[in-house]
């Protein structure tokens, strides 16, 4: 046996052994044939295949083997149907039944041969126990479970430390904003998403009379203190924070305490933490009384100053005007006395007296249109912003520059945009603007020869939020040096006026948007 061991140790490269059966060696020394293989396979340099089951486990790789005991089955199987009465001629045989590919996994992985090159429905034995292989998909299920628990506590974890570096620097600059607002001049305070206010500073005593306090109590006191008129700009205002996350700024009026009305000046701006989270309001209030009185003062003296020059441009009219009132007040009294003298007659043709006072009702009316035009210039009333149809008060200003016979030769021409929308504005004061404008433009033509007079009126619109109206005049222009100054209060290249009237025209072009 120790020769043959030998022998087996030292084959070739590209070797194989095949195995039948040793029961005794060369010196006698019996064996158990499965023993011997045992023997031979430990020392063996090359593969060892048989042909009968009965080795598998002894060293043998495996291969296409017997098994006696399937065959004994069958066998077995088959004398029990003979003795059942059954012809053994009848019997089916099936060619290798009983012999199967059976293969040990320890030989296959000892020599590197691989289980994919095994043929299909081979069986394999005595694989080694392998936790991966046996619980494979679990094991996969349990890590997969693990890694996820481990992303999520990480997630967690991070999304914890920076909410509470959130919430520190929140704090931090919660203390900063109270260091500051509790000695700045205005109101200031901080409310949290839901409407609560988190923080209101001590000036809000000495512009509104009421406590910090009193508001952190009552929220909605904000609102209350606002005058009836002005609650839809607060309103409104609140709306449109909550939809709209932006810095906005808004006016209104409110009623302190003590029963006083102040301005206020409101703007107010989002907090939003790191993580993009609204965490609410800050707001600041400021008390604009004084200013807005000084604003709503100015505003008065400009519109006394805008009657004054109604007063003084109606006063340049003056001659004119009369002119043109005494024409038809001339021709009532006319056609009075002439239905007079019909009516005294014994057969009065009342078809003429008719016709007499047709004529006397339109000169009354022509009258009454001057007049009216008149009345609304010099008329003192407060402004207003009205729907005005500037086609129609350009077609009014033109109709009474005309009647007034300023200059001989005058020759006026409208070219009105009819598709041009209303505009919000107050007419008397758009009429002025427009008859300053006409009223220069005369002035400048009075040295034109009589057939070079013109005057083009022309409405458009500029865009959609605009109206322009142009007043183009056939005059020698203006030079560079007045073009610099035509604005200015109280400058003027007449002889005669305050120089007022296009400063004037300009503050309510301003005023209306312009």
């Amino acid at each position: 046996m120790d020769d043959l061991i030998h022998r087996v140790s030292s084959l070739p490269e590209n070797s194989m052994l095949f195995y039948l059966s040793i029961f005794r060696d060369g010196s006698g020394k019996a064996f158990r044939s499965p023993d011997a293989l045992a023997l031979i396979s430990r020392q063996a340099n090359a593969p060892i295949y048989s042909i009968s089951e009965t080795y598998m486990g002894s060293g043998i790789v495996g291969g296409h083997l017997i098994s006696y005991s399937a065959q004994g089955v069958r066998v077995a199987q088959a004398a029990l149907r003979i003795l059942a009465g059954e012809e053994p001629e009848d019997l089916e045989t099936t060619e290798g039944s009983g012999n199967h590919y059976v293969f040990d996994a320890r030989e296959l992985e000892r020599w590197g041969i691989s289980e994919k090159n095994l043929p299909p429905g081979s069986e394999v034995r005595y694989r080694k126990f392998c936790i991966w292989e046996a619980y494979r998909w679990r094991i996969v299920g349990v890590v997969l479970i693990l890694i996820f628990q481990t992303l999520l506590i990480s997630a967690l974890a991070r999304s914890l430390r920076k909410q509470r570096q959130a919430d520190r620097a929140l704090r931090d600059a919660e203390r900063k904003y109270r260091t500051v607002a509790d000695f700045t001049h205005d109101w200031e305070y901080w409310s949290a998403p839901d409407g609560s206010l988190l923080y209101v500073s001590p000036s809000c005593e000495r512009i509104t009379g009421y406590s910090s306090g009193l508001f952190i109590e009552d929220p909605s006191l904000s609102r209350e203190i606002v005058v009836p008129e002005d609650r839809g700009v607060w309103d409104a205002h609140h709306h449109d924070g909550q939809e709209e996350l932006k810095f906005r700024q808004i006016q209104f009026r409110i009623r302190t305490r003590d029963g006083n009305i102040r301005w206020i000046e409101h703007a107010c701006i989002p907090v939003i933490d790191e993580q993009g989270e609204f965490q609410g309001f800050r707001a600041s209030n400021r008390d604009i009384t004084e200013r807005k009185n000084a604003e709503l003062d100015a505003q008065r003296h400009r519109e006394e100053l805008a009657h004054i020059t109604r007063i003084i441009t109606m006063g340049e009219l003056a001659t004119s005007l009369a002119h043109e009132i005494n024409q038809p007040l001339t021709a009532i009294r006319c056609n009075a006395e002439a239905a007079q003298r019909f009516l005294s007659s014994p057969s009065p043709d009342l078809g003429e007296v008719k016709q007499i006072l047709d004529d006397i009702i339109d000169d009354d009316a022509r009258v009454g249109e001057v007049i009216r035009r008149m009345r609304a210039l010099v008329k003192k009333e407060a402004p207003r912003r009205d729907a005005v149809d500037l086609n129609e008060t350009i077609w009014e200003t033109i109709a009474l520059v005309r009647s007034t016979s300023l200059l001989e030769g005058l020759n006026i021409r409208a070219e009105l945009d009819n598709d041009l929308p209303t505009v919000r504005g107050d007419q008397v004061q758009l009429q002025q603007v427009t008859l300053n404008l006409l009223m220069n433009a005369i002035e400048a033509m009075k040295d034109n020869p009589l057939g070079s007079r013109s005057l083009i009126v022309k409405t458009s619109l500029a865009n959609d939020r605009t109206a322009m109206v142009a007043v183009t005049d056939s005059g020698k222009g203006i030079g560079e040096n007045v073009m610099e100054r035509l604005f200015e209060p109280f400058f003027t290249t007449k002889t005669e006026g305050l120089g007022m009237g296009l400063s004037i025209s300009r503050s309510i072009i301003k005023a209306h948007g312009g």
